[in-house]
């Protein structure tokens, strides 16, 4: 009886025990390498490194602000401009909107683009819309 008890206790404990360990051993990686994985500009920069962008390098970095009116969007892209990006207003038929798109070329950094967020957060909330992000063309370095 006390083999078959110890047989299904370890048939239990050693994958359960192990699947802990996995657990804190990914833990300890993510917090080494320090990602976050719930911020969207971690996840845009992890994206481009595993295709093979080279984060070192400047990148043309696209930044999307969308808008209820077309006044609203050639506000934003005079705002923006003003920081140094290239702005322009967009229709975005047909879904009614405006679309404010900023370029920069620019070395991302983590810590640069959640500070471009913030600002580009509030410059969409004081018009009416929300920030909707960044990308670059893949394998496309600034000119």
């Amino acid at each position: 009886m006390t083999n078959s008890v110890s047989y299904w206790l370890a048939l239990f404990l050693v994958p359960s025990a192990v699947w802990f360990l996995l657990q804190q051993r990914a833990k300890r990686r993510a917090a080494t390498a320090n990602l976050d994985v719930l911020d969207p500009d971690a996840e845009v920069l992890a994206a481009m490194a595993a295709v093979g962008v080279d984060l070192s390098k400047e990148q043309r970095l696209e930044f999307y602000l969308v808008l209820p009116t077309e006044r609203a969007a050639r506000e934003a892209a005079a705002q923006i401009g003003s920081m140094g990006f290239d702005a322009e207003a967009i229709s975005a038929e047909p879904e009614a909107s405006w679309v404010c798109l900023a370029m920069k070329p620019v070395v991302p950094r983590l810590e640069y683009l959640k500070s471009l967020r913030g600002q580009f957060n509030a410059i969409a909330t004081s018009l009416g819309g929300q920030y909707d992000g960044w990308g670059s063309p893949v394998g496309e370095p600034a000119d």
